[in-house]
C-alpha cells in the first residue's frame, strides 16, 4: 500500500477502530462535529446539547420554534445522520 492512497488508509483506520471497539464512538464524534453542516448554522447555534445513548440521539434546542421544526423533520434528520455515519447509527431522536 502506498502512503498516498487515502482510500486504503481510511479503510485501515476504520478496521483498527472497529477491532478496538472504537468505531461507534468515532462516528458519534464525527456527527457531533458535523452538526452545523447537517442542520445548518442557525439551528446549530440554537443547539445546547447533543448526546448519543445507545441508538438514540438526544438534542436540546433552546428555541421552541426550531424545536417544533425539527420534530416535524425527525424522520428525515434520522436518515441524514445515518447517511453521514455510513450506516445505521441511530433509530430515534429525542428533541427537548
Amino acid at each position: 500500500m502506498k502512503a498516498n492512497e487515502p482510500g486504503q488508509l481510511n479503510r485501515v483506520f476504520e478496521l483498527i477502530l472497529k477491532q478496538r471497539g472504537l468505531w461507534r464512538q468515532y462516528t458519534e464524534a464525527r456527527i457531533i462535529n458535523q452538526w452545523p453542516t447537517i442542520v445548518g448554522k442557525t439551528i446549530a447555534r440554537q443547539t445546547s446539547k447533543i448526546e448519543f445513548k445507545g441508538d438514540t440521539l438526544f438534542i436540546k434546542i433552546t428555541s421552541s420554534v426550531i424545536r417544533t421544526e425539527l420534530l416535524m423533520l425527525k424522520t428525515q434528520l434520522i436518515d441524514v445522520i445515518n447517511s453521514k455515519a455510513g450506516g445505521q447509527l441511530i433509530q430515534d431522536i429525542v428533541i427537548t
